[in-house]
Order: structure tokens, then C-alpha cells, then sequence
């Protein structure tokens, strides 16, 4: 049963739909901002109520130290984990001839070194629990689009990591998800040269498949969850 939740990158666009949606249940959340803007979100978000089990802090998923004191911060405030959601992620367009490696390693790490450095510290905890980690990926991870070398790489590189987790965490009830997920409605997905946005997904979609790997159970289990983008031209 799912009771402590943390979430990184709650005040993204896609987090802050999660976020609504996790404030609605009964669960101890620990909510993950890495913005300028922190206390007005903050303010924001318990505008209407006033949640007693809900807290806030800032981590910057660059730095290893900070994903550290992130899950130290959970266990000390709500307990061990049952559930963490990692929605962040950095999209760019790369142009091969203004390639800049200082870019693309702040986008590898968010993107996806980022998972190990969180799995690593939940291994720390050496609980016999259920712990379920939900990462938002993207269909990136699954094919390769033009002028996005470093982005679909670091979702290649995610997926391939998140596999390779759960050779060696499931044994320790450690369980790694991934949701690639199509062009979304939000503000990453206006960046998207080259397809219609009035065709991408609306970000509500995300939930139903969170909802689900809340609810899925060993030995079943949906490692991956592709939402791709399906849409009729009118005649």
C-alpha cells in the first residue's frame, strides 16, 4: 500500500499535474523544486488548503550531494519511501557544429545519471519493503529525431539504465518504471519544431499510467509504459 510519496520536479509542468493529483489523496508527500521561484510555488500550491503532510524542499538532480540529502529528508520527515517520481528533464536542440559538452553532460545528468545517483541512496536504506520508482522518460528513448542528439541520447541512456536496475535491485524490492511518453502539451512540447502541437498528448494521460503502477503487483510487472502519439488527419 502506497503511503510516503516523494517527487522530484514538482513544479514543472508536467510535475505540478501530478502534484494536483497526489495532493487529492491521503498520502505523506515530500514535494522537490529546484526553482528561483520556490516560495511563491510553495505559496501556490497550499493557496485553498493547508496540507499537515506535506512538505517541501529544493534539490538540484546535478549534484549528487543534493539527491543525497533529498532522500535523508524523506526518511526524516515521512519514513522510507514507497513510492518516488522523478518527472525532470532538460530538452535542447543540438546543431552538430555548436556541440557543447558542458550542455550536454547538465543534460545526461538529469536526464538519466540522475536515476542511479536516487537508486543509489534508496539501496542505502536497506528496507525489506515495496519501494516503486516511477521515472517520466520519452519516446526519444525509443527512436532517434533529428537535432536532438543529446536529449534522445540521455533518454536512451535512462532507459537502458532503468533495465539494467532491475536485473540487480528486484531481488532487493527495489522496482524501476519508466513512461516514454510522446510530445505532451505543456511547454517542453512547444519547443518541438517539427509536429503539430494541437496533436500531442494532454499531460492528464500521465496519471492514468501512474495510477496504474501504483497498483500493479509482483510478480507482475510493467516495466515499461510507452503513450505514443496517435492522432486521425480529417478528410
Amino acid at each position: 500500500m502506497i503511503q510516503n510519496v516523494r517527487v522530484f520536479g514538482a513544479s514543472g509542468d508536467l510535475g505540478s499535474v501530478i502534484t494536483d493529483h497526489l495532493l487529492k489523496k491521503n498520502y505523506n508527500l515530500i514535494l522537490t523544486f529546484n526553482n528561483k521561484n520556490f516560495k511563491n510555488i510553495k505559496k501556490k500550491l497550499l493557496k485553498k488548503k493547508k496540507f499537515k503532510n506535506v512538505f517541501f524542499q529544493k534539490c538540484n538532480l546535478e549534484n549528487e550531494n543534493s539527491i543525497k540529502s533529498a532522500i535523508k529528508f524523506t526518511k526524516k520527515k515521512i519514513g522510507t519511501p514507497d513510492l518516488i517520481i522523478n518527472t525532470c528533464g532538460l530538452f535542447q536542440y543540438d546543431v552538430l557544429k555548436n556541440f557543447n559538452y558542458k550542455d550536454a553532460t547538465k543534460i545526461f545528468k538529469v536526464n538519466a545519471l540522475s536515476t542511479l545517483a536516487i537508486n543509489k541512496e534508496i539501496y542505502k536504506l536497506k528496507v525489506k519493503k515495496i519501494i516503486k520508482v516511477i521515472t517520466i522518460g520519452s519516446s526519444s528513448a525509443l527512436n532517434g529525431f533529428k537535432d536532438t542528439y543529446t536529449y534522445c541520447g540521455s533518454k536512451h541512456a535512462l532507459l537502458g539504465i532503468i533495465k539494467s536496475l532491475n536485473q540487480s535491485l528486484h531481488s532487493k524490492k527495489i522496482l524501476n518504471f519508466c513512461i516514454n511518453v510522446g510530445s505532451l502539451k505543456n511547454t517542453m512540447g512547444k519547443k518541438i519544431r517539427s509536429k503539430d502541437y494541437k496533436n500531442f498528448i494532454d499531460q492528464e494521460e500521465i496519471i492514468k499510467a501512474i495510477n496504474y503502477l501504483i497498483d500493479v503487483k509482483l510478480p507482475g510487472i510493467a516495466e515499461e509504459i510507452y503513450i505514443k502519439r496517435f492522432f486521425h488527419e480529417k478528410n
